[in-house]
């Protein structure tokens, strides 16, 4: 494994303050199976859309989500699939508690 520079580490240890939050998790989840507008997506998680708005601009603000202007409005896609690959690994809470 190689090793990470100190831009990295920060941006690494950031995004992971972001993923902290279930709703975003939740968010990133949804947006993994395709783009949504704002008001789709707020009604497929049960949220209201300025929260959702809310929890997208921070993703969108770390490079985990991005954002395409329509005429009707915005669309949020999961920046890239990696990122499912470190939740997949990340919710795999099997460990040992010993």
């Amino acid at each position: 494994m190689r090793s990470f520079s100190d831009d990295e580490i920060a941006c690494i240890a950031t995004r992971a303050r972001v993923l902290g939050d279930p709703a975003r998790v939740r968010i990133l989840n949804a947006l993994a199976q395709g783009e949504y507008g704002a008001g789709r997506l707020a009604a497929l998680l049960g949220m209201d859309v300025s929260s959702l708005l809310a929890h997208l601009q921070v993703l969108f603000s770390v490079g985990l989500v991005q954002q395409r202007r329509h005429a009707s409005g915005m669309t949020y896609a999961i920046e890239t699939a990696d990122l499912i690959g470190v939740c997949d690994v990340l919710g795999r809470c099997g460990w040992s508690r010993d």
